[in-house]
């Protein structure tokens, strides 16, 4: 054999190898990946962050709604008034500081999904699509170790036209009794109940918010309020109709 034909088979060698080390390791990640889905499950941590790290993308869609340092600042912010009533805040039938271990079962796979970090506290955000009366809206499940800590309805305003004072008069309609509709024409309405569970009613410009939460649920006064804030979350499907 001469030497080119040597060289020939050196080099096809060589890609062979480079080849089979590149199938290895694909495969390596595909079964890691297999497994940590198998056993953690597909919505967990470690499964989402393995995927990431290997891939450089989150393996779910993202919905750019959920501005943790927003929330942040609704749990501390004491400028603007609230509303006392005597009904309970509750959010898609979800009671705020409660564990509901079993919420992905009940409530199906989620349209937008991430996992934000703050130091040690991993908060989970399932997204979903529904349509609220006459508009899009995404709706937020915020949870830390299977405790609801918060639940927003996202008003989109760039992709349809949203009435703030349509929204807001069907706020104080479940909320209040009709001879104290005189709140209903203000900008930013707050609302709370008897237990501390509060709505904040607000525009930030580019969609209209409706977020339920309480400072007073132990792990977010434990770990959440003034943290510093960090990272984020975006597009849907098929839509069900629901109201406040």
């Amino acid at each position: 054999m001469d030497s080119s034909a040597i060289n020939i088979s050196l080099v096809v060698m060589g890609m062979a190898s480079i080849t089979l080390f590149i199938v290895i390791l694909n495969y390596k990640l595909l079964l890691k990946l297999w497994v940590y889905k198998a056993y953690y499950g597909k919505f967990s941590y470690k499964y989402v962050d393995v995927f990431t790290k290997h891939h450089s993308y989150n393996p779910y869609r993202q919905a750019n709604t959920f501005e943790i340092d927003l929330f942040l600042n609704s749990l501390t912010n004491k400028s603007k008034e609230e509303v006392q009533t005597n009904n309970d805040i509750v959010f898609q039938e979800l009671e705020l500081g409660k564990s509901y271990p079993d919420f992905h079962r009940q409530k199906g796979d989620p349209d937008y999904f991430t996992i934000q970090e703050f130091k040690d506290v991993k908060i989970y955000i399932w997204g979903y699509g529904y349509k609220m009366y006459d508009y899009y809206a995404i709706v937020l499940f915020c949870f830390i170790d299977n405790i609801f800590v918060m639940g927003q309805y996202n008003f989109k305003k760039e992709s349809q036209n949203v009435d703030f004072t349509d929204l807001s008069n069907k706020l104080i309609n479940k909320y209040f009794n009709d001879e104290e509709k005189k709140y209903q024409n203000q900008k930013e309405i707050k609302i709370k109940d008897t237990k501390g569970s509060k709505v904040h009613l607000y525009d930030d410009g580019f969609s209209i918010r409706v977020s339920c939460f309480s400072p007073d649920i132990p792990i977010i006064k434990e770990k959440l309020i003034n943290c510093e804030r960090q990272k984020t979350i975006e597009n849907s499907s098929e839509l069900e109709t629901i109201t406040f």
